[in-house]
């Protein structure tokens, strides 16, 4: 999965509201019908669904699977991308950069997911780290597709022989990585 290109003022206007930003992070960490993502953020059905719609019309997100359930077809959607690229000439000085509500969105939600689990189980495979780098913008997407091959190459799927015969000490564990990187104007590590 890639970042979605921003290109057009339809797409920044649409990522610019702060509950589509919402709908679309839970969308990206997994698949989810509007009734789940109602549940979790609190709001009710119809708001969530009309968002959605929005995000839809964009290519933001998709519908999955359809599951029939009684009566009613469960509807599954999920992210078309793993995060947002705004383009720079969409963003004027006298517009509030999206890029502050998606990082603040971010941040937050990893806020939930540590509070959701509590105390962290094992310190000895917490990677916790704050860099400033120095990087020529040309080599910003060249970074980006590093850590994405570096993700690929670690994750690993569920091994079912081991867990099958008992072996679960050498089952994959399950870590939530949440990567932010923006442009700053000045140095802040002296």
């Amino acid at each position: 999965m890639t970042q979605f290109q921003v290109n057009t003022f339809e797409q920044l206007k649409c990522i610019s509201d702060e509950l589509r930003m919402r709908i679309s992070i839970l969308l990206i960490e997994k698949e989810m019908t509007v009734t789940d993502i109602s549940k979790k953020l609190n709001i009710p059905k119809a708001k969530i669904f009309y968002h959605m719609k929005e995000l839809e019309k964009h290519n933001m997100i998709e519908m999955t699977q359809q599951i029939p359930e009684g009566s009613n077809i469960l509807k599954y959607y999920r992210a078309t991308h793993n995060g947002f690229n705004v383009n720079p000439a969409l963003i004027n000085s006298d517009n509030i950069h999206p890029s502050k509500k998606i990082i603040t969105e971010q941040l937050n939600r990893t806020v939930q997911v540590l509070n959701q689990f509590g105390i962290i189980e094992d310190n000895q495979y917490v990677i916790s780290t704050t860099q400033q780098i120095r990087i020529d913008k040309s080599n910003v997407t060249a970074f980006k597709d590093a850590f994405n091959l570096l993700v690929k190459k670690y994750s690993k799927p569920i091994d079912n022989e081991d867990k099958l015969e008992g072996k679960e000490e050498n089952l994959s564990k399950n870590y939530y990585i949440n990567l932010t990187a923006f442009e700053i104007t000045k140095d802040i590590f002296e």
